[in-house]
């Protein structure tokens, strides 16, 4: 499949969802060219690129802002903006509390990225369980026992 392929079954995706929300504006403006949105940013690249493609060939406009997904549901749920964005979703009572309807639009992965002073790119293994020490504070150290059990033979700094 080419790009070009790809772009348009997403352009028919994103002609789909922009007609359905230019129908449901806050605003209540019929005739209305820009659609306004805001939440989480991790979409924003990706977001700004389809609405600057989709824009090209129906004249329909896209202003998001990336505010984080807090502000983006606090906006959506003040009829502020016509969508919002959340990097979790929301619960049923949230939803029918606020009269929404979430659905996934991107994907994408969190990739832990270190520079240990002393350990070559790529020789580091971290397990989920490792990360997840890391993350929640209870592995302090680049030589803390969970991390070495893993990587026999690497001289692991002693350094949080």
């Amino acid at each position: 499949m080419s790009v070009k392929n790809i772009w348009y079954g997403t352009a028919g995706v994103l002609t789909a969802v922009f007609i359905l929300l230019a129908g449901c504006s806050p605003q209540g403006e019929e005739t209305r060219r820009t659609l306004n949105g805001a939440g989480a940013t991790f979409p924003y690249p990706v977001y700004s690129k389809w609405a600057y493609e989709y824009s090209q060939i129906s004249g329909l406009n896209l202003n998001y802002q990336s505010i984080g997904s807090g502000a983006g549901i606090a906006q959506v749920t003040a009829r502020t903006v016509d969508f919002g964005a959340s990097d979790a979703p929301l619960t049923k009572e949230e939803l029918d509390t606020a009269g929404l309807v979430q659905f996934p639009m991107i994907m994408g992965g969190v990739v832990p990225v270190v520079n240990v002073s002393g350990i070559e790119p790529g020789a580091l293994k971290l397990t989920p369980a490792v990360l997840a020490g890391i993350f929640l504070g209870n592995i302090k150290t680049w030589d803390a026992p969970a991390i070495a059990e893993i990587n026999p033979g690497l001289n692991l700094p002693g350094r949080a």
